[in-house]
């Protein structure tokens, strides 16, 4: 992800859930990597995703100058555990 997209800080990065067609939820999220070209944005799945199927309208990722209030970027409510 270059990192003219976003602040240095990613705080400007958010990601969304769609819950079959209401309103769009922000969602927590951890970012890795930020300004390189295996930059990671990791978030717990809302729903289950069946195996061998594709969502994608579940999800969206905002940034930059779209972007409305801060981040949630808390990682307990990312990972199931963590250590």
């Amino acid at each position: 992800m270059d990192r003219g997209l976003t602040r240095d800080n990613g705080d400007d990065l958010q990601v969304y859930y769609h819950d079959n067609g209401q309103r769009p939820v922000q969602i927590d999220r951890v970012i890795s990597g930020l300004g390189t070209k295996s930059a990671t944005v990791q978030f717990r799945l809302q729903a289950h995703i069946s195996a061998n199927t594709v969502d994608d309208s579940s999800y969206s990722l905002v940034l930059g100058a779209a972007v409305s209030g801060s981040a949630m970027d808390n990682p307990d409510k990312v990972y199931a555990r963590r250590e």
